[in-house]
């Protein structure tokens, strides 16, 4: 046995161990055992067979979606986040501050972001027998953020079979618990009761996501599902009244699954989801996305990333104050914060603005801003480390 597989079989005999020992952050193991033995065991197999195949110089490119999955599986980067770089550059949050009821409004219960070649359109999921209409928001945000990163670091459930209805498209599923989810929404400071963690998940379920534009290298076209479709709800007999013990199976929207299964990611450091600001949280990923050459001089140059307002009110989801120097103040506390948590150069500036007036008789009138955002050193090594584990990574099935 060389080097190579050593290594490998002692991170797999680590990680087995974890799920056994439950470390790993799995929970109600009496319920989920039974569906995981059985991937995890292939799914380690696989894993080494890629990894073995792939240190001969083996071409993977035309290597199974399955084992396409295994090449970013929970044995590596359980640290990190990811960015999917076509599904994260299509909005389907709304963020308002608050998280309306817009039963009886006048307001549409559609809205449409503009997209690369394309549009982006989310409906409002009607819940409570019609008396409850929702826009997936902020909370919904972060917990598919939450959901993502547990559907690769658990793989609770692998479910990769191909749709009798489009060949072509996979599902992607995962099964968690409700108590595990509001634990990970504690750990990261964004605790939430409950019934709010339960409507979100109805939300994400009950909303349907219209992509039409290009979906990935070998997709364009129009895909309509939720979010997150909930299959199963496995609820106790007795003594849970509130729930906490309910185990779900859901299935992620074909575009999430495909960027799964395709590879479609950047990595992306895990403390996103400790941000309180859902538009950090967009902008961050908009950024980790979009600026791949980041460098760890662009502070000192004045290198960054530009970002206008009027593409952070198009394609964001929040929704404008009424005045401009409101919705620029919202901005400028969602950029601080993503200072205070190294993402933007902390020693210096961590941005320049640049404003556009209207002359008046009075005090001239800001009308627009970009901004040009200094990543910090910090976050540019992540770039640079998404960038070399991408060129590493075999090309996705074609």
């Amino acid at each position: 046995m060389d080097a190579t597989e050593k290594t490998i079989d002692g991170r797999i005999a680590e990680r087995t161990s974890d799920l056994t020992s439950g470390r790993g952050g799995s929970v109600l193991q009496s319920l989920v055992s039974a569906i995981q033995a059985e991937a995890q065991a292939a799914a380690e197999k696989a894993y080494l067979d890629v990894i073995q195949r792939n240190t001969k110089g083996v071409t993977l490119e035309k290597a199974e979606p399955a084992k396409q999955m295994l090449l970013f599986s929970p044995l590596y980067h359980t640290d990190r986040n990811r960015t999917f770089t076509t599904a994260d550059t299509l909005n389907r949050y709304v963020l308002s501050k608050t998280r309306p009821n817009l039963f009886g409004s006048k307001q549409k219960l559609e809205k449409q972001f503009p997209a690369k070649n394309g549009t982006s359109i989310i409906r409002a999921a009607i819940l409570s027998g019609g008396e409850k209409i929702m826009f997936p928001g902020a909370l919904e945000q972060l917990i598919e953020l939450i959901l993502r990163k547990m559907t690769v670091e658990q793989r609770a459930e692998l479910g990769l079979w191909r749709e009798k209805r489009d060949p072509g498209m996979h599902h992607v599923s995962i099964t968690f618990s409700l108590s595990e989810l509001r634990r990970r929404l504690e750990e990261n400071g964004t605790g939430r009761p409950l019934a709010e963690i339960r409507e979100a998940l109805d939300v994400l379920s009950g909303c349907l996501w219209i992509v039409d534009a290009p979906l990935t290298p070998q997709y364009v076209g129009e895909m309509r599902n939720p979010i997150l479709r909930i299959e199963k709800v496995i609820r106790a007999k007795r003594g849970d009244e509130k729930g906490e013990k309910n185990v779900y199976e859901a299935f992620w929207h074909p575009l999430i699954a495909e960027s799964i299964l395709s590879a479609d990611y950047f990595l992306l450091d895990a403390g996103i989801t400790r941000l309180k600001e859902p538009l950090g949280r967009w902008i961050l990923n908009r950024m980790n996305a979009r600026y791949r050459q980041a460098s760890k001089s662009d502070s000192y140059s004045r290198r960054g990333y530009t970002l206008s307002l009027e593409t952070i009110l198009a394609e964001s989801g929040i929704e404008p104050e009424k005045r401009v120097r409101g919705t620029i103040e919202r901005v400028r506390k969602a950029l601080k914060e993503l200072q205070e948590h190294n993402y933007l150069n902390i020693v210096g500036d961590h941005c320049e603005e640049k404003p556009t007036y209207e002359t008046t008789s009075g005090r001239p009138k800001i009308v627009a801003m970009t901004w040009v955002l200094f990543p910090s050193r910090e976050f540019a090594q992540t770039v640079i480390d998404g960038n070399t584990e991408a060129r590493l990574r075999p090309a996705a099935e074609r």
